[in-house]
């Protein structure tokens, strides 16, 4: 059989069997504390990464994402060897590229109806392996008959637990629900429940934690289940993993055929005690609350504050007092916007293509002149920005706005004022263009007298360590540029795979 042919591309079938098998492959790194990669053979010698699972267990081998990457060449000729023969590879070898050592298993991955369909590579640090090793014979064989399993989709519930990460604790339990091996890390969480003697071989039930309970429904049910308790002052996440029976035959031929025995090998229980995390959770919490509350309040009195100006600029009969009371209130409430932002979002980079909106917002409804017809647009992308530079780009966008309005669009009835924002790989560029009549002959910004263009260079050099430049053609374009301060964020929603 040409399988090289017939399995360059998995069909629907095979990718929905895969993709079943790789749901388990993230676990299989934590228990393993090993890094896994499911490949594809496509055909002269090459093979392409499908699948990776990094362990939380311990510090990966791959940092990188080698998903869609291809094999190197030795390795690639290696899995061909595999997928072709169905027998199982380890050999101990150097890491790609570096020097520290590794121990590697290959093992063919097959298809319910027994064709082979990919193959799956573990890869060990040496330390890691040895350490394994040392530990209890019965672990050793249930977490190999585990992991059998696992390749073999015989473990439902999988993807309803969390990842096993390295402060978690690990129980093996035989079927008739005696504790067979227990880390050192479990062994010390039951301690402080109070349970001071030696667990091993003991009964679940001796237990008061409930551990009994379910991994009685584990092995019942023969599937995953996961718990959060609180017992004697503390909280845990319990999660139980049923173990199917071990074949008689070896298990690299096995693999894709299901055992005619409904019987378990028993089952893992993981353990982890969540006090300290979910009391330091809770007061980030309150933290936040009461941050997001100050936030509220700044951006209340601002606004009040603002209001007061508002009526003094009524009431006054000078036109000097009232357009300084006018840009006096238009930059209260820019720092207002940002000051909203933070009490709805908590500490959460804010979207200055928002905040530019707001901005502008607020200037239509005090530039709304009878007399003038001036058009005040907004245009660019999403930047995320922390609340520092957020904050002082909203006091710059205001004040580039407010020159334009009053200094670019002087003496005419019409007009239109645009913000663009836009950013490259590490700097972030705000502009603001109007049709104007342009800049004065003798203009020299370093030399300017208003009180606007001023503010904006000592924020842009001061604050952002960035650069303005006013450019006078079809009317003027004034740039700000600075560099970003936080890296690239995603918008509230998107989430990444934790296995992948």
């Amino acid at each position: 059989m040409d399988y090289y042919t017939q399995n360059s591309e998995p069909g629907a079938d095979d990718s929905a069997f895969l993709e079943r098998i790789a749901h388990n492959l993230g676990l299989a790194a934590d228990l393993t504390r090993a890094d896994i990669l499911m490949c594809a053979p496509l055909g002269e010698a090459k093979c392409q990464v499908i699948h990776q699972a990094r362990p939380h267990s311990m510090a990966p081998i791959h940092r990188q994402d080698l998903v869609g990457c291809p094999l190197p060449m030795t390795e690639a000729e290696q899995l061909h060897r595999v997928f072709a023969s169905g027998r199982l590879l380890t050999e101990e070898v150097e890491r790609w590229g570096e020097t520290a050592p590794l121990v590697r298993q290959m093992i063919p991955v097959l298809a319910p109806d027994g064709r082979r369909v990919a193959v799956v590579t573990i890869e060990t640090n040496l330390i890691e392996h040895e350490r394994h090793r040392r530990r209890h014979s019965q672990f050793r064989r249930a977490l190999q008959t585990w992991q059998q399993a696992a390749l073999r989709d015989e473990i439902p519930g999988v993807t309803e637990l969390t990842p096993f990460g390295e402060q978690d604790g690990i129980l093996f339990v035989d079927p008739q629900r005696r504790i067979r091996y227990l880390s050192g890390i479990a062994t010390n969480f039951y301690r402080r429940l109070g349970y001071m003697d030696q667990l091993a071989d003991r009964h679940l039930d001796v237990l008061e934690t409930g551990d009994g309970e379910l991994v009685g429904r584990t092995l019942e049910h023969g599937r995953c289940y996961r718990e959060e308790t609180a017992s004697q002052g503390r909280e845990w996440v319990r999660q139980a993993i049923p173990i199917p029976a071990q074949p008689d035959r070896p298990w690299w031929q096995r693999l894709g055929r299901r055992s005619s025995s409904d019987e378990l090998y028993g089952a893992f229980l993981l353990v982890n005690d969540v006090t300290e995390e979910r009391r330091r959770l809770r007061e980030l919490q309150v933290k936040s609350a009461m941050i997001q509350e100050t936030h509220h309040r700044v951006k209340n009195n601002l606004q009040t504050i603002a209001a007061l100006l508002r009526m003094e600029a009524r009431r006054t009969n000078s036109s000097e007092a009232r357009q300084v009371l006018e840009e006096s209130m238009n930059r209260i409430l820019s720092i207002s916007v940002v000051h909203e932002f933070m009490a709805n979002q908590g500490d959460t980079p804010i979207n200055l293509r928002e905040v530019g909106q707001r901005v502008v917002t607020h200037l239509r409804q005090m530039m709304a002149y009878p007399d003038r017809e001036v058009r005040i647009g907004v245009s660019g992308s999403d930047i995320y920005l922390p609340a520092q530079q957020a904050t002082v780009s909203s006091l710059i966008i205001n004040e580039l706005l407010q020159n334009a309005v009053e200094h670019g669009l002087a003496g005419r009835t019409r007009g239109s004022v645009m913000l663009h924002l836009s950013e490259t790989d590490d700097r972030v560029i705000i502009e603001v263009e109007d049709d104007g009549g342009g800049l004065p002959p003798d203009f020299d910004l370093l030399h300017t007298t208003s009180m606007g263009l001023s503010i904006v260079q000592v924020l842009v050099r001061d604050d952002l360590k960035g650069e303005v430049e006013l450019v006078s053609g079809d009317g003027v374009t004034a740039t700000v540029t600075f560099p970003k301060s936080v890296r690239e964020v995603n918008p509230i929603g998107a989430h990444e795979s934790s296995n992948s």
